[in-house]
């Protein structure tokens, strides 16, 4: 069952109407960001290459803007008076950033610098940045704060902290007021106010739940590592909870800074875990198959999400079984249209 969200501090109320970009808005977490922005009353521009996005999966609300980061000329017409930038553009396949790097570091770094020197050229002051956990490599830790040091061992992720980097030095010499927010492991869906539904579809899925929902087997990657049950080890937010939290990035009073806040439930899971779960929701048994550790892939990363739950009153709302049934929900729908 679709979650319905609360609109008790709807903008309109507060007599906001603010205009935004969103960049890789036909992506799934741009998509479902754009609607749930539009539903809270804000103005959306979208920009895309719709190289992995849909085209159907832009709110018909939204001003679709067809071009790439790397083009400056279409980032500025799409940025064209807006007043605040919402960065979800990007490469984001941890596997094939070891395979094809090169593509990696130009549209994670290279593309948001073009992003940010449009900021500055037209005057947008405020950034959200969709950074990952991806960052902070493998670490010998329970749960990772913001502070933690970044050890990136992929280029996704050391292209992601080359654009983090390229972030702070623009905050500082531009006055620009920039977030950073490492999400952690997103899933479920959302459905606007007007009933469309948006979720993750990809030509390639390689994301362990809607692959699990999918094909009903999965291949798991490693089963005697030093976890608990011998798999990897993975922190699950709801697409909803990180659409709150961007909303709530783009008000936080601010003086001009970046700051950096890790998104996710401080709740690992483990990929049999997982399959468990599925297994609940799908009333089936899931088919599992084990293969080597893969290069590349941490065994556990799970977020201390205490400087979010402070500083913007955010905390995650919905359980690994609330992410896998909106999953689930989106998935047979696509099924069966």
């Amino acid at each position: 069952m679709y979650h319905i969200v609360s609109y008790d501090n709807f903008c309109l109320a507060k007599g906001v109407f603010i205009k935004i970009l969103v960049t890789g808005g036909a992506g799934y977490i741009g998509s479902v960001t754009a609607a749930y922005l539009l539903d809270k009353g804000y103005q959306v521009n979208v920009l895309d290459n719709l190289s992995t996005g849909n085209e159907s999966a832009i709110d018909r609300r939204a001003i679709f803007f067809f071009g790439d980061l790397l083009d400056g000329i279409s980032v500025k017409n799409a940025m064209q008076d807006c007043e605040a930038v919402v960065h979800l553009a990007g490469k984001a396949i941890v596997s094939e950033s070891i395979i094809q790097p090169d593509i990696y570091f130009r549209n994670n770094h290279i593309g948001t610098k073009k992003v940010l020197e449009s900021m500055v050229e037209l005057s947008v002051n405020r950034l959200i940045f969709s950074s990952t956990c991806a960052v902070y490599g493998n670490p010998d830790t329970g749960l990772i704060s913001e502070d933690f040091p970044t050890k990136p061992i992929n280029p996704y992720g050391e292209s992601k902290s080359l654009a983090d980097i390229e972030i702070s030095k623009f905050s500082s010499s531009h006055k620009l007021n920039s977030i950073s927010f490492r999400f952690f492991n997103v899933s479920g869906s959302y459905k606007s106010i007007s009933g469309m539904v948006y979720g993750e579809i990809h030509s390639h899925e390689t994301h362990l739940i809607p692959k699990i929902l999918t094909n009903k087997k999965i291949e798991i990657y490693g089963q005697n590592l030093s976890t608990p049950d011998g798999t990897c080890i993975r922190d699950y937010v709801h697409v909803i909870d990180l659409a709150r939290a961007i909303e709530l990035g783009i008000n936080i009073p601010s003086e001009p800074s970046h700051r950096v806040y890790n998104l996710g439930s401080g709740n690992g899971a483990s990929v049999l875990k997982v399959v468990s779960v599925a297994e609940k929701v799908l009333k089936s048994k899931i088919t599992k198959t084990f293969g080597d550790h893969r290069n590349g892939d941490p065994l556990c990363l799970v977020a201390n999400p205490q400087k979010a739950k402070v500083e913007l009153n955010w905390t995650t709302q919905f359980s690994l079984e609330n992410i896998i049934c909106d999953s689930y929900d989106f998935i047979t729908q696509q099924i069966t249209r």
